[in-house]
């Protein structure tokens, strides 16, 4: 949530300042209420550092925020298709509101604020500390969308049915695929370790992935 209204705030301070001020007040109101969590927020960051399960942020880390986010948490055939026409109709979106609009129009910025700073705030406090997991920024495939749905829009509303259609195609097979799986719990993927280890050592499992399903 904290990261969602700071994307907001820079929003509203870059492109819509006459808007800021009219709201600095829910801000503060806002942050007042939230003081009280600051020292379990502060424990709950300190956590990271000794023994959690969050792991530093390398090469792969966003990339793999960005498959998850668009196409589901485990592999599937349809998850490369999902991600690769999304990503495909992003770069269509900033060509084509571009050149519809001249320049892009606030609504526009306020969805790729939405977008990347939730994304580029915990990036840069894991450089320090390491608190970026795919799944707190689950949302991000709100403005993703809406991005990718804007461009084909621009480009010509007669699409929007029919592209529209073909990515809730894909999530319900996305949605199929996992519902499969079921029952795969905690037991079935400490069963799938235990098969697979190569050692006599000790292994511990933490219950830290999470299955992202889309309704």
């Amino acid at each position: 949530m904290w990261f969602i209204l700071a994307s907001q705030g820079v929003y509203w301070l870059i492109w819509d300042r006459k808007q800021a001020r009219k709201v600095i007040g829910v801000f503060g109101g806002i942050g007042l209420a939230q003081l009280p969590w600051l020292p379990t927020l502060m424990a709950q960051v300190g956590s990271v550092v000794k023994d959690y399960w969050i792991a530093p942020i390398d090469k792969k880390t966003h990339w793999e925020w960005l498959v998850r986010v668009i196409g589901g948490d485990y592999e599937t055939p349809q998850r490369a298709v999902a991600v690769g026409l999304v990503l495909g109709l992003l770069g269509l979106s900033l060509i084509t509101v571009r050149r519809r609009e001249k320049k892009y129009p606030k609504i526009y910025w306020f969805l790729w604020s939405w977008l990347v700073i939730p994304v580029a705030l915990p990036s840069l406090i894991s450089l320090y500390r390491p608190v970026f997991f795919y799944r707190y920024l689950i949302f991000s495939a709100i403005p993703i969308l809406a991005l990718a749905m804007w461009g084909v829009e621009t480009l010509n509303k007669r699409l929007i049915y029919p592209v529209g259609g073909i990515i809730v195609a894909i999530y319900i097979m996305i949605d199929l695929a996992g519902w499969a799986r079921y029952p795969y719990s905690m037991r079935e993927e400490i069963d799938k370790i235990w098969a697979e280890q190569k050692t006599d050592k000790l292994v511990t499992v933490l219950p830290a992935f999470a299955e992202v399903m889309y309704y």
